[in-house]
């Protein structure tokens, strides 16, 4: 640990506002891991959605849990109805527990806190992953402090005075995959290829359907396959597994994977929807991937970033409305198959891979909290430290480790 990331005995209180989807829940957990190495006590915000409650299961870090919508068409009334209550449920946390600033990682559930850090004057910083920014974040980088961006058109569309271009965090975990270890977690062959299909918290439901008519060619194209196939959390895995059965395919079936480095590191290629969150993972893994955007993604930002990779040649890309079995396959198979081709795409992979993206954040928020400003576009993650004059943890009430806030 460098001289600056040493752990002293002040430390800075930050709110991670990550629920709603494992795109900004993972993220904000590969933040809060940074912060806490550097004797910083970071608490995550999160909604009451079962991916949220599951994918941080095994973290240590205090939890507040807020009940919460989307600005999805036909929950707008609800939502408006119920946002009052959420603001109230955050201001009421934060005049108790005092959280020295917040960090919102995108999406409608960080807006309540975010609202409660403008009306007590606590800083308020923010993470965009996608190359389009959502519409909360469009709306956060007006009264933000400073916000860091995962891709460089996001921070044209932004307050690029104060935004930072940081890639986005991948947890740590990513960083050192071995390929045989990972097989053997998930009981599966390493001399064999292994496809991992993913449709995300959201986009899970048509991937299921056309992957399941395509299950007859694979095994004629690929005999030796296995798969591991996340369905998100609406299907019938049942009806996936008897599939599968059926097909005489080896997979692994489930709906969410709480260690997706295992998954990523055992695939030898993906097919996927192209959330920024799994882009970067993918990237750090260096997996080969078909991306097929969920077409329901807010500004179609998910095409722009599968798009995006695509033109760099790190990537194939496919839309819905084209997506058949026989595709499908062609796709599967140039993957496995073509080998300097999958190099091409892992080598350019890198480009979109940005190990220091979480350090660089925390420190940037940090720099802030001690001198008020921020430290530019070249800084290196070395000034994680509380100054000696903060504002010492001992003095303020510790937070209960999970708190839920009811309606």
């Amino acid at each position: 640990m460098s001289e600056g990331l040493q752990k002293k005995s002040c430390s800075w209180k930050l709110a991670i506002a990550c629920g709603g989807t494992g795109g900004h829940l993972f993220p904000g957990l590969a933040i809060a891991d940074c912060l806490h190495e550097a004797n910083h006590q970071p608490t995550l915000i999160l909604s009451e959605k079962p991916i949220d409650r599951l994918a941080s299961e095994d973290s240590s870090y205090p939890k507040v849990f807020l009940k919460s919508l989307g600005w999805q068409s036909g929950q707008r009334l609800r939502f408006l109805a119920f946002f009052p209550l959420r603001f109230l449920d955050c201001l009421k946390w934060m005049f108790k527990y005092r959280p020295d600033a917040v960090l919102a990682m995108g999406g409608f559930t960080s807006l309540a806190p975010t609202l409660a850090a403008l009306l007590l004057r606590r800083p308020i910083f923010y993470h965009e992953s996608n190359t389009i920014p959502g519409k909360a974040v469009r709306w956060l980088a007006k009264v933000a402090s400073l916000g860091f961006v995962g891709f460089e058109s996001a921070k044209a569309l932004l307050s690029p005075a104060r935004v930072v271009l940081t890639g986005t965090p991948v947890r740590r975990e990513f960083r050192s995959l071995e390929r045989s270890f990972c097989c053997s977690e998930l009981g599966l062959d390493p001399e064999k290829p292994i496809l991992l299909i993913t449709g995300g918290s959201q986009g899970a439901l048509g991937l299921n359907r056309k992957m399941m008519q395509a299950l007859p060619w694979l095994h004629q194209s690929l005999p030796q396959c296995q798969v591991i196939h996340l369905c998100g959390m609406q299907e019938d895995l049942s009806s996936l597994r008897n599939a599968y059965s059926q097909a005489a395919i080896k997979a692994l079936v489930l709906p969410f994977m709480e260690r997706m480095e295992l998954a990523l590191g055992a695939a030898t290629m993906a097919i996927a929807r192209s959330g920024a969150s799994f882009i970067s993972e993918m990237a750090a893994a260096g997996c080969p991937s078909l991306l097929i955007p969920y077409p329901h993604s807010a500004d179609e930002h998910q095409r722009v970033n599968a798009r995006t990779l695509a033109d760099a040649n790190a990537a194939l890309f496919m839309d819905e409305k084209e997506m058949t079995p026989q595709r499908l396959i062609a796709a599967i198979e140039r993957l496995s198959a073509d080998i300097p081709f999958r190099e091409k795409i892992q080598e350019n992979l890198q480009t979109f891979d940005a190990p220091d993206a979480a350090a660089r954040i925390s420190e940037q928020m940090v720099h802030y909290l001690n001198c008020g400003g921020f430290l530019g576009q070249d800084a290196s993650a070395s000034t994680l430290s509380a100054p000696s004059g903060a504002k010492p943890a001992s003095s303020m009430l510790n937070p209960e480790r999970s708190m839920t806030m009811m309606p």
